[in-house]
Formats: structure tokens, C-alpha cells, sequence
């Protein structure tokens, strides 16, 4: 039995084929399908995040000066890809920001050392590196591992930045 997690960030429809989504995104979607069944098939504790708004959160939230109104509770855009939307998507957490910091302590808090902690998903430069950077602070000793191929961002050269970010804090990337 694998020790090892994977985190899939947000890959819901408002950030593949939405508002936020790209054809970079887009294309994503066999290669996480085929990667979450690998990891799956090892054993691996695999989480989903998935972003959640309410209508009022973009009256008040500083994302709606920035970012696109997205991932409204109880709409399509919400909701993980339809070519998701298999018995795996099992564990499910809910976050209305970019990182799901108030889960960070239960859920790293007391990981073991050799436990690997692998990140894909979407957008790298917005919720994959926000994500990543609060896991390191927890869990300073783990390796962590982002796929950079499985991962884009709202742009190419955005999604490199964040990678690059990601290395000088010293979380693999490949």
C-alpha cells in the first residue's frame, strides 16, 4: 500500500473550458484522466480540490477585481470535468480562495517523511503554486512534486513562471 497523495487543484470546467479555461487546459483532460488512474491503480490517496464560490463572494472578494466570476456553487462551471465524474473523484475539498490553507494542519500536519506529495491540475500560476507553497511550509521535509505537464496555467508563459517559483522553494518540478 502507496503512502503517497496526489492532489488534482481545481480541474473543474470554469478552468478548462470556462471563463478561466484554455486549450492548453483543454488537452489536459486524457492526460490527468490516464495519470489519476495510474495513481490510482498504485494505491495513492488522491484528494480533489475544487473551488467554490457564492454569488456574494464576488461582491466582496478581491478575486473579482482580478479574476473572472467562476466556479458558483451549484452551476456547471463548478462542477470537476465531466470526464471526471467517475467513482474516483472520491475525496473532495471544498476551498473559496485560491488555497485550501484551513484543511492544511489536519491534513499534512502529521505526514510521514517518506510520504510523497505529487500536484497537477490547474492554474499553475493562481491555485497550483498557492497550493504547493502552503504545503511546503507544513511539510518542509516531504518531496514534493508538481508535473509541469500536467498542470497549465492562465498563460504559457505564466505557467513557467510559477514553475520556476516553485523550484527556488525547493519543490520538484518535472
Amino acid at each position: 500500500m502507496s503512502n503517497n497523495i496526489l492532489i488534482v487543484i481545481d480541474f473543474q470546467n470554469d478552468f478548462v473550458t470556462g471563463p478561466l479555461g484554455t486549450p492548453e487546459a483543454v488537452a489536459l483532460i486524457p492526460k490527468i484522466e490516464k495519470y489519476v488512474e495510474e495513481c490510482r491503480n498504485k494505491d495513492y490517496t488522491i484528494w480533489w480540490t475544487k473551488d467554490e464560490h457564492y454569488p456574494i463572494d464576488s461582491c466582496i472578494s478581491i478575486e473579482k477585481k482580478c479574476i473572472p466570476q467562476h466556479c458558483l456553487i451549484a452551476t456547471e462551471g463548478c462542477k470537476i470535468v465531466n470526464h471526471m465524474n467517475k467513482p474516483y473523484v472520491e475525496a473532495v475539498i471544498a476551498k473559496n480562495t485560491f488555497a485550501f490553507s484551513n484543511w492544511y494542519d489536519m491534513l499534512f500536519g502529521f505526514l510521514p517523511y517518506d510520504t510523497i506529495i505529487e500536484i497537477i491540475g490547474v492554474c499553475t500560476d493562481i491555485c497550483v503554486i498557492s497550493n504547493a507553497l502552503m504545503i511546503r511550509s507544513i511539510c518542509p521535509n516531504n518531496r514534493i512534486i508538481v508535473h509541469s505537464d500536467l498542470c497549465t496555467g492562465t498563460t504559457p508563459e505564466k505557467h513557467n513562471a510559477a514553475l520556476e517559483v516553485m523550484k527556488s522553494c525547493l519543490i520538484e518540478v518535472d
